[in-house]
């Protein structure tokens, strides 16, 4: 049974595989006519680059069979955990410093007068609890 895929892009979309002599064209998404969604044969459901553009969410699966549904719910869920896997590492090595708050502080230069007022300059200052020194 072949799986019933939309296109979610705003232009006309193509996938192709050459060596399976295989071109599905859909056109965008909201197409009038229904153009936006296409009968896709599973060999082409299981192709890498095909799974590749579900995951991105150019194509969503309409309407599959049991098996298909489990099939790419396995691969989504493959991908997803790889993903956050990726993401937690990478949380892990980031500098939280820029996501100090900053202040402005105004100070007064000594012997600077302009206009009768003491020169001011804004310096940007960052906020951070107080530690107390180890006793």
């Amino acid at each position: 049974m072949p799986t019933l895929v939309r296109n979610t892009e705003k232009g006309p979309t193509v996938f192709s595989d050459i060596s399976k002599n295989i071109a599905i064209e859909w056109q965008g998404a909201g197409d009038p006519n229904g153009e936006d969604v296409q009968h896709v044969p599973d060999e082409v459901i299981e192709n890498v680059n095909f799974l590749k553009s579900l995951r991105r969410g150019i194509f969503v699966v309409e309407e599959a069979s049991d098996a298909m549904k489990a099939h790419l719910a396995k691969q989504v869920d493959a991908y997803r955990s790889r993903r956050d896997s990726a993401d937690e590492a990478g949380q892990e090595v980031l500098d939280r410093r820029s996501e100090r708050t900053v202040a402005s502080a105004v100070i007064s230069e000594t012997g600077k007068v302009v206009n009768g007022k003491a020169e001011e300059t804004t310096i940007p200052v960052v906020m951070e609890a107080r530690q107390q020194a180890p006793q």
